[in-house]
């Protein structure tokens, strides 16, 4: 089987999930450069107490049923979901993963007759604005100072009533 014929799926993310994920999180980019602990991003994708919000949505994305990344989405947000969170482990990278989710979480504001998906990307982060430019996005705000006061992010937006 070839690399990109391995079978794409997500499901909910596990307390077990969280905990597998956030160092691989913490070592990648921007998490990394952005100075996010492992601690920190397991309460995210675990939601724990601190980060337990309502709206969200967290994910386990997968290959052939095996863990391969993460997602965390808020929605509703403004007329559609914000994709809060996207990490594909590097050994999956390349394999459609992050495409196919982005993929699905479009049709899912679809089905809810939502207009608009939306993300934030680090502003140092070239190879995702590129992706993300890709599969559609455009940016719509550069918000100085969002994380870190030394990093600035972009806001992204795909409005889906034009495509």
């Amino acid at each position: 089987m070839s690399p990109r014929a391995a079978a794409f799926s997500r499901r909910p993310l596990s307390a077990r999930d969280a905990a597998h994920a956030a160092p691989i999180l913490a070592s990648l980019e921007p998490w990394s450069t952005l100075g996010f602990a492992s601690a920190g991003l397991e309460r995210h994708l675990s939601g724990a107490p601190d980060d337990a919000d309502s709206t969200k949505q967290r994910w386990a994305l997968c290959l052939d049923d095996a863990l391969a990344g993460v997602a965390v989405v808020r929605a509703p947000w403004l007329r559609g979901p914000y994709l809060e969170t996207i990490a594909v482990f590097p050994h999956a990278q390349g394999r459609g993963i992050g495409a196919g989710f982005l993929a699905l979480m479009e049709a899912d504001a679809r089905a809810a007759h939502q207009s608009n998906t939306w993300l934030c990307v680090s502003a140092f982060n070239h190879a995702a604005q590129r992706f993300y430019a890709r599969q559609g996005y455009t940016k719509v705000a550069h918000l100085d100072g969002l994380i870190r006061p030394d990093q600035d992010e972009h806001l992204m937006r795909k409005r889906l009533d034009l495509t």
